[in-house]
């Protein structure tokens, strides 16, 4: 039995989606071609004064980013 997997990719993240924050890619490429690869992991900082809300890491899966469409945020403190 032979079986095809294909490689998952997923949309690269903008670089102000996270207002009064950043993101920073700890594995995996660099978004080349708009994309990030299968395994690619993101993690999400604020600003001095601000607290993240919602997951400090994404990853790239077969299904998307594991943040899904709910993105973190970044709240004064």
């Amino acid at each position: 039995m032979c079986v095809s997997i294909l490689a998952a990719t997923c949309e690269a993240l903008y670089d102000d989606m996270l207002l009064d924050g950043s993101w920073s890619i700890i594995a995996g490429n660099n978004f080349t071609n708009g994309n990030a690869d299968f395994n690619t992991v993101v993690k999400f900082s604020c600003n001095s004064g601000f607290e993240l809300i919602g997951p400090i890491r994404t990853r790239c899966t077969d299904v998307g980013w594991t943040h899904q469409n709910t993105p973190p945020s970044c709240a004064s403190m």
